[in-house]
């Protein structure tokens, strides 16, 4: 179990140091200049804040892979480990303030809400097309 947490956390902070990279590069893209000027210890501080969050945040996946809870309890801690690493994380590093932290916490719950009614759509139909195709094989039999 130690070697999944350990794997998992070490792809999220791969994940994180590209996103880290991209952002920087990002920048560059945007604001038309071929450098930036930012001092390299800000950078260290940043990139490996992130990367930790990264680790954390990926490493406490493990949750899904506990059998006697639902996913709806799994996916509310995760969220609930997430949003605490991000907002700490966030507020050291002076990313976001309150206000803007707040407005991404609801945009995200909203996201996650539509994606569990979709999931339970899909589902649903499926379950409808599996009733509609065993009466349809009731009804092939009786025509034979």
């Amino acid at each position: 179990m130690i070697k999944e947490i350990l794997k998992r956390g070490i792809a999220g902070a791969i994940i994180s140091l590209v996103a880290i990279i991209s952002m920087l590069l990002g920048v560059l893209v945007v604001t038309g200049t071929s450098q930036i000027t930012i001092q390299i210890s800000e950078i260290i501080k940043y990139t490996f804040i992130i990367m930790v969050a990264g680790f954390i945040i990926s490493s406490s996946t493990i949750i899904f892979s506990i059998k006697n809870m639902s996913l709806v309890i799994k996916g509310f801690i995760h969220l609930i480990i997430t949003l605490l690493i991000l907002k700490g994380s966030f507020m050291y590093l002076g990313i976001l303030n309150e206000d803007y932290l707040i407005q991404a916490i609801v945009i995200s719950l909203y996201i996650i809400v539509a994606a569990i009614c979709l999931i339970t759509i899909i589902s649903e139909n499926k379950t409808d097309i599996k009733m509609i195709n065993e009466r349809l094989k009731i009804i092939q039999k009786i025509k034979d």
